[in-house]
């Protein structure tokens, strides 16, 4: 039985005990990632294992910053401050980092980051809803 399984879908997912020393690996397989955010919760924080993170990232001559403000069941707030985070980091990658809030919001923000003006030409980003429940849209095209 295998202890660590990668999902692709379309990035890569690592599940499992050992995941985290995997994760420099991985991102030179996708490309010349220099300077990933990752996007956790204050827990993971806590408990050391974003410093863990951090320290093997740094090891493997990547630098990095964290977005540790993903609360249960994200809203496209908590995504489009992660937006901002990963603009004016000038950050290449995200990794998401927990459960699966911290996942579902790394996700959000990875996607929306490199197409939100397709998808809106309004560029509302002030809607107060409940992004990862798709109720968030623009009320003037009710696009997403």
């Amino acid at each position: 039985m295998l202890e660590t399984v990668c999902v692709c879908v379309p990035r890569h997912l690592m599940i499992g005990k050992g995941s985290i020393t995997s994760v420099v690996e991985v991102l030179g397989k996708i490309g010349a990632i220099k300077n990933p955010l990752i996007v956790t919760d204050k827990v993971m924080v806590e408990i050391g294992v974003v410093a863990r993170l951090q320290k093997l990232l740094a090891q493997g001559g990547l630098t990095s910053a964290v977005y540790d403000a993903v609360r249960p069941d994200p809203t496209d707030e908590m995504v489009l401050m992660g937006i901002d985070i990963l603009e004016s980091g000038c950050h290449d990658a995200v990794i998401g980092l927990g459960g699966g809030s911290p996942i579902d919001a790394g996700k959000a923000i990875g996607h929306w980051y490199r197409g939100y003006s397709s998808y809106c030409a309004h560029s509302q980003r002030d809607t107060g809803k409940d992004f990862m429940s798709g109720r968030g849209f623009c009320a003037q095209c009710r696009n997403y």
